[in-house]
């Protein structure tokens, strides 16, 4: 077992951006077509084609709802990883010049 971890910059700054597409990729799709719900007529003429009719209405709403925070949840994590590497490539820095020695 190990004493602490190690981030791989290298893989942080690659990670963030195809997040960011990710959640991109997201917006586009709830941007497009709006989902609608068929007519009850959709269903035939059964008794219970309302209810399926208005059951299926919710799942989309429900569904709708769950990509715009997907879509948000996305931004925010490729935000978070934007910020974790510039910040541990701001800590290298800042402890590499506290060991730089120049050399007359």
């Amino acid at each position: 077992m190990g004493d602490g971890f190690r981030a791989d910059v290298g893989e942080l700054a690659a990670a963030a951006p195809e997040i960011r597409t990710g959640g991109d990729e997201l917006h586009a799709i709830r941007a497009g077509e709006p989902c609608a719900s068929p007519p009850a007529s959709a269903f035939g003429q059964l008794d219970e084609s309302e209810e399926a009719a208005r059951w299926l209405g919710m799942c989309v709403e429900r569904v709708s709802k769950d990509l715009d925070s997907a879509v948000t949840r996305a931004g925010d994590i490729a935000t978070g990883v934007f910020k974790s590497e510039a910040d541990y490539t701001g800590s290298d820095d800042q402890i590499a010049g506290d060991y730089y020695v120049p050399w007359s």
